[in-house]
Protein backbone atom coordinates (compact mmCIF):
# COMPACT_ATOMS: atom_id res chain seq x y z
CA UNK A 1 0.00 0.00 0.00
CA UNK A 2 1.63 3.26 -1.21
CA UNK A 3 0.42 6.69 -0.16
CA UNK A 4 1.31 9.99 -2.07
CA UNK A 5 -0.11 13.68 -2.20
CA UNK A 6 -0.93 15.32 -5.34
CA UNK A 7 0.27 19.18 -5.64
CA UNK A 8 0.21 21.57 -7.52
CA UNK A 9 3.46 21.57 -9.86
CA UNK A 10 6.04 23.86 -9.14
CA UNK A 11 7.91 23.30 -6.55
CA UNK A 12 5.70 24.45 -4.06
CA UNK A 13 3.35 22.73 -1.21
CA UNK A 14 -0.08 23.41 -2.49
CA UNK A 15 -3.16 21.31 -2.82
CA UNK A 16 -3.88 20.75 -6.49
CA UNK A 17 -7.29 21.97 -7.89
CA UNK A 18 -9.69 19.69 -8.70
CA UNK A 19 -10.24 19.33 -12.61
CA UNK A 20 -14.14 18.74 -12.44
CA UNK A 21 -14.89 21.61 -9.97
CA UNK A 22 -12.04 24.29 -11.22
CA UNK A 23 -11.59 24.77 -7.45
CA UNK A 24 -7.99 24.04 -5.53
CA UNK A 25 -9.01 21.57 -2.93
CA UNK A 26 -8.87 22.57 0.88
CA UNK A 27 -10.62 19.90 2.66
CA UNK A 28 -9.93 16.25 3.24
CA UNK A 29 -12.35 13.67 1.39
CA UNK A 30 -10.97 10.29 2.94
CA UNK A 31 -12.22 7.23 1.02
CA UNK A 32 -13.99 9.85 -1.17
CA UNK A 33 -15.30 8.50 -4.19
CA UNK A 34 -16.53 12.11 -5.61
CA UNK A 35 -12.72 12.90 -4.75
CA UNK A 36 -11.83 10.26 -6.72
CA UNK A 37 -13.71 11.24 -9.75
CA UNK A 38 -12.73 14.38 -9.81
CA UNK A 39 -9.15 13.17 -10.91
CA UNK A 40 -10.53 10.41 -13.02
CA UNK A 41 -8.35 11.46 -15.76
CA UNK A 42 -5.08 11.08 -13.84
CA UNK A 43 -5.92 7.87 -12.48
CA UNK A 44 -7.11 6.70 -15.93
CA UNK A 45 -3.90 6.97 -17.25
CA UNK A 46 -1.99 5.45 -13.60
CA UNK A 47 -3.95 2.30 -14.48
CA UNK A 48 -3.55 2.27 -18.00
CA UNK A 49 -0.05 2.80 -17.69
CA UNK A 50 0.34 0.21 -15.06
CA UNK A 51 -1.36 -2.67 -17.03
CA UNK A 52 1.04 -1.42 -19.94
CA UNK A 53 3.98 -2.55 -17.57
CA UNK A 54 2.81 -5.13 -16.30
CA UNK A 55 2.15 -4.12 -12.69
CA UNK A 56 -1.53 -5.86 -12.79
CA UNK A 57 -4.80 -3.81 -11.55
CA UNK A 58 -4.74 -0.83 -8.52
CA UNK A 59 -7.28 -0.26 -6.19
CA UNK A 60 -6.83 3.31 -5.62
CA UNK A 61 -8.76 5.12 -2.30
CA UNK A 62 -8.94 8.87 -0.81
CA UNK A 63 -6.75 9.11 2.21
CA UNK A 64 -6.28 11.78 5.40
CA UNK A 65 -5.19 14.32 3.88
CA UNK A 66 -5.87 17.22 1.57
CA UNK A 67 -4.86 15.95 -1.69
CA UNK A 68 -3.68 12.44 -0.35
CA UNK A 69 -4.56 8.95 -1.77
CA UNK A 70 -3.83 5.14 -1.51
CA UNK A 71 -2.53 2.82 -4.04
CA UNK A 72 -2.90 -0.91 -3.50
CA UNK A 73 -0.87 -3.41 -5.52
CA UNK A 74 -1.62 -7.30 -5.68
CA UNK A 75 0.46 -9.58 -4.46
CA UNK A 76 3.31 -11.77 -5.83
CA UNK A 77 7.20 -12.62 -4.69
CA UNK A 78 8.76 -10.21 -2.76
CA UNK A 79 11.59 -9.20 -4.98
CA UNK A 80 9.05 -8.46 -7.83
CA UNK A 81 7.19 -6.55 -5.73
CA UNK A 82 9.73 -4.23 -4.67
CA UNK A 83 10.66 -4.10 -8.37
CA UNK A 84 7.47 -3.11 -9.10
CA UNK A 85 7.18 -0.47 -6.19
CA UNK A 86 9.80 1.09 -8.06
CA UNK A 87 8.03 1.32 -11.56
CA UNK A 88 4.72 2.34 -10.24
CA UNK A 89 5.99 5.46 -8.07
CA UNK A 90 7.69 6.29 -11.11
CA UNK A 91 4.78 5.89 -13.00
CA UNK A 92 2.67 8.26 -10.85
CA UNK A 93 5.07 11.08 -10.62
CA UNK A 94 5.18 11.35 -14.38
CA UNK A 95 1.70 11.07 -14.93
CA UNK A 96 1.15 13.75 -12.38
CA UNK A 97 3.42 15.84 -14.32
CA UNK A 98 1.27 14.91 -17.69
CA UNK A 99 -1.37 16.22 -16.16
CA UNK A 100 0.23 19.75 -14.44
CA UNK A 101 0.34 18.32 -11.48
CA UNK A 102 3.28 17.08 -8.82
CA UNK A 103 3.12 13.88 -6.94
CA UNK A 104 5.56 13.00 -4.10
CA UNK A 105 5.94 9.87 -1.93
CA UNK A 106 8.01 12.18 1.09
CA UNK A 107 7.07 11.06 4.42
CA UNK A 108 5.57 14.58 5.72
CA UNK A 109 5.27 16.54 3.58
CA UNK A 110 2.19 18.88 5.67
CA UNK A 111 2.90 19.65 9.60
CA UNK A 112 -0.51 19.52 9.99
CA UNK A 113 -1.57 16.01 7.61
CA UNK A 114 -0.85 13.00 8.00
CA UNK A 115 2.15 11.30 6.51
CA UNK A 116 2.71 8.91 3.48
CA UNK A 117 3.39 5.14 4.27
CA UNK A 118 4.54 2.37 2.57
CA UNK A 119 2.42 -0.56 4.45
CA UNK A 120 3.85 -3.86 3.65
CA UNK A 121 1.38 -7.41 3.61
CA UNK A 122 3.59 -10.20 3.60
CA UNK A 123 3.10 -14.44 4.32
CA UNK A 124 5.76 -16.61 3.97
CA UNK A 125 5.38 -19.91 1.74
CA UNK A 126 6.82 -23.25 2.94
CA UNK A 127 8.46 -25.30 0.13
CA UNK A 128 4.97 -27.09 -1.36
CA UNK A 129 3.06 -23.20 -1.04
CA UNK A 130 1.10 -23.54 1.58
CA UNK A 131 0.96 -20.38 3.92
CA UNK A 132 3.12 -21.33 7.07
CA UNK A 133 1.14 -18.10 8.76
CA UNK A 134 -2.04 -20.52 9.09
CA UNK A 135 -0.13 -22.23 12.18
CA UNK A 136 -0.19 -19.38 14.70
CA UNK A 137 2.86 -19.91 16.78
CA UNK A 138 4.53 -19.75 12.95
CA UNK A 139 3.03 -16.16 12.39
CA UNK A 140 3.90 -15.06 16.64
CA UNK A 141 7.22 -15.70 16.37
CA UNK A 142 7.57 -13.65 12.99
CA UNK A 143 5.54 -10.76 14.62
CA UNK A 144 8.33 -11.49 17.43
CA UNK A 145 11.00 -11.29 15.29
CA UNK A 146 10.20 -7.87 13.96
CA UNK A 147 9.45 -6.22 16.98
CA UNK A 148 13.16 -7.58 18.32
CA UNK A 149 14.45 -5.48 15.17
CA UNK A 150 11.90 -2.55 15.18
CA UNK A 151 14.35 -0.08 16.82
CA UNK A 152 17.45 -1.32 15.08
CA UNK A 153 15.78 -1.07 11.74
CA UNK A 154 14.61 2.20 11.67
CA UNK A 155 16.90 3.65 8.73
CA UNK A 156 15.47 1.11 6.30
CA UNK A 157 11.99 2.68 7.73
CA UNK A 158 12.50 6.49 7.65
CA UNK A 159 15.27 7.24 5.36
CA UNK A 160 15.44 11.01 5.78
CA UNK A 161 15.67 13.79 8.74
CA UNK A 162 11.79 14.17 6.82
CA UNK A 163 10.78 10.92 7.85
CA UNK A 164 10.96 11.21 11.31
CA UNK A 165 8.10 14.12 11.07
CA UNK A 166 5.53 11.47 10.55
CA UNK A 167 5.90 9.82 13.73
CA UNK A 168 3.35 11.44 15.34
CA UNK A 169 0.97 9.76 18.39
CA UNK A 170 -2.90 9.88 16.93
CA UNK A 171 -1.31 10.23 13.10
CA UNK A 172 -1.52 7.35 11.44
CA UNK A 173 1.89 6.28 12.17
CA UNK A 174 3.00 3.51 14.44
CA UNK A 175 5.40 4.91 17.29
CA UNK A 176 6.79 1.66 19.12
CA UNK A 177 6.80 -1.62 18.80
CA UNK A 178 3.81 -2.89 19.32
CA UNK A 179 1.26 -5.84 17.57
CA UNK A 180 -2.39 -6.82 17.60
CA UNK A 181 -5.12 -8.57 16.25
CA UNK A 182 -6.97 -5.93 13.37
CA UNK A 183 -5.59 -2.99 15.10
CA UNK A 184 -4.29 0.11 12.89
CA UNK A 185 -2.80 1.56 15.50
CA UNK A 186 0.06 -0.78 16.34
CA UNK A 187 3.31 -0.96 13.94
CA UNK A 188 2.48 -4.93 13.37
CA UNK A 189 -1.02 -6.06 12.56
CA UNK A 190 -2.54 -8.67 11.55
CA UNK A 191 -5.50 -8.58 9.39
CA UNK A 192 -8.43 -10.30 9.48
CA UNK A 193 -9.78 -12.63 6.69
CA UNK A 194 -9.31 -16.07 5.61
CA UNK A 195 -7.38 -18.38 7.55
CA UNK A 196 -5.53 -19.56 4.32
CA UNK A 197 -4.99 -15.55 3.64
CA UNK A 198 -3.46 -14.97 7.03
CA UNK A 199 -0.40 -12.33 6.76
CA UNK A 200 1.21 -10.00 8.46
CA UNK A 201 0.49 -6.07 7.68
CA UNK A 202 4.09 -3.96 8.71
CA UNK A 203 3.25 -0.59 9.29
CA UNK A 204 5.95 1.34 9.85
CA UNK A 205 7.30 2.60 7.00
CA UNK A 206 7.35 5.85 4.90
CA UNK A 207 6.26 6.41 1.46
CA UNK A 208 9.70 7.62 1.36
CA UNK A 209 11.69 3.82 1.72
CA UNK A 210 13.63 1.73 -0.42
CA UNK A 211 11.32 -1.44 -0.68
CA UNK A 212 14.40 -3.30 -1.49
CA UNK A 213 16.21 -2.26 1.89
CA UNK A 214 13.23 -2.11 3.80
CA UNK A 215 11.84 -5.69 2.44
CA UNK A 216 15.29 -6.90 3.44
CA UNK A 217 14.95 -5.67 7.51
CA UNK A 218 11.20 -6.59 7.79
CA UNK A 219 11.92 -10.26 6.27
CA UNK A 220 15.17 -10.84 7.63
CA UNK A 221 13.25 -9.94 11.07
CA UNK A 222 10.48 -12.39 10.47
CA UNK A 223 12.46 -15.23 9.29
CA UNK A 224 15.40 -14.49 12.13
CA UNK A 225 12.10 -15.09 14.58
CA UNK A 226 10.76 -17.93 13.25
CA UNK A 227 14.66 -19.88 13.15
CA UNK A 228 14.51 -18.90 16.48
CA UNK A 229 10.62 -19.76 17.85
CA UNK A 230 10.87 -16.27 19.80
CA UNK A 231 7.66 -15.24 21.24
CA UNK A 232 6.62 -11.66 21.36
CA UNK A 233 4.33 -9.76 24.02
CA UNK A 234 1.00 -10.64 24.50
CA UNK A 235 -1.10 -8.33 21.56
CA UNK A 236 -2.46 -4.94 22.06
CA UNK A 237 -5.96 -4.29 22.03
CA UNK A 238 -7.27 -0.58 21.62
CA UNK A 239 -5.63 2.38 21.14
CA UNK A 240 -2.16 1.34 21.18
CA UNK A 241 -1.13 5.52 21.18
CA UNK A 242 -2.81 5.44 24.30
CA UNK A 243 -0.76 2.43 26.42
CA UNK A 244 2.07 2.22 28.30
CA UNK A 245 4.54 0.22 26.42
CA UNK A 246 7.61 -1.58 27.45
CA UNK A 247 8.65 -2.19 24.26
CA UNK A 248 11.21 -0.09 21.73
CA UNK A 249 10.20 3.12 20.27
CA UNK A 250 11.83 3.81 16.57
CA UNK A 251 15.67 6.24 17.06
CA UNK A 252 14.41 9.56 17.39
CA UNK A 253 16.22 11.05 14.69
CA UNK A 254 18.28 9.97 11.32
CA UNK A 255 21.82 10.26 13.24
CA UNK A 256 20.63 7.76 15.90
CA UNK A 257 18.88 5.74 12.92
CA UNK A 258 22.69 5.77 10.65
CA UNK A 259 24.25 5.01 14.21
CA UNK A 260 21.76 1.77 14.62
CA UNK A 261 22.67 -0.17 11.62
CA UNK A 262 26.02 -1.11 13.93
CA UNK A 263 23.70 -3.79 15.76
CA UNK A 264 24.39 -6.89 15.98
CA UNK A 265 21.39 -8.06 15.21
CA UNK A 266 21.30 -6.85 11.93
CA UNK A 267 24.17 -8.41 10.32
CA UNK A 268 22.22 -11.88 11.11
CA UNK A 269 20.44 -11.17 8.38
CA UNK A 270 22.14 -8.44 6.30
CA UNK A 271 25.71 -8.62 5.01
CA UNK A 272 28.18 -6.47 7.04
CA UNK A 273 29.10 -4.72 3.69
CA UNK A 274 25.75 -3.31 2.71
CA UNK A 275 25.38 -1.94 6.47
CA UNK A 276 28.63 -0.03 5.94
CA UNK A 277 28.40 1.22 2.49
CA UNK A 278 24.40 2.17 3.40
CA UNK A 279 25.29 3.98 6.41
CA UNK A 280 28.63 5.88 4.66
CA UNK A 281 25.93 6.72 1.63
CA UNK A 282 23.46 8.20 4.21
CA UNK A 283 25.39 10.16 6.40
CA UNK A 284 27.28 11.27 3.64
CA UNK A 285 23.38 12.45 2.27
CA UNK A 286 22.98 13.98 5.80
CA UNK A 287 25.85 16.02 4.97
CA UNK A 288 24.69 17.40 1.90
CA UNK A 289 21.31 17.94 3.06
CA UNK A 290 21.81 20.06 5.87
CA UNK A 291 23.74 22.63 3.55
CA UNK A 292 21.03 23.02 1.51
CA UNK A 293 17.94 25.59 2.71
CA UNK A 294 14.49 24.73 3.82
CA UNK A 295 13.07 24.99 -0.07
CA UNK A 296 15.83 23.18 -1.67
CA UNK A 297 15.58 20.29 0.71
CA UNK A 298 11.56 20.32 0.00
CA UNK A 299 12.15 20.14 -3.64
CA UNK A 300 15.00 17.07 -3.59
CA UNK A 301 12.31 15.28 -1.22
CA UNK A 302 9.36 16.08 -3.35
CA UNK A 303 10.77 14.90 -6.58
CA UNK A 304 12.90 12.18 -5.41
CA UNK A 305 11.22 10.40 -1.87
Amino acid sequence: ELEFFLLEDGGNLTPPINPKTGRRLSSTEILSMREIDGFDTFFNDVSDGAKVMGLGNLTITGEAGIGQFEVTMSHGPALHIADNVILLKELIKGTARNHKMAATFMAKPFAAESGNGLHTHFSVLDAVGENIFCDESQLESAVAGCLQAFEVSTLFFAPYANSFERFVIGAHAPTSATWGHENRTVAIRIPSGPKAATRIEHRVAGGDANPYLMFTAIFGAALEGIELRAKPPKPIAGNAYTQPSEMPSLLPNLAAAIRGLNSPLLVKFIPTMILQNLAATKTQERYLFEKMSDHEALLALVDTA
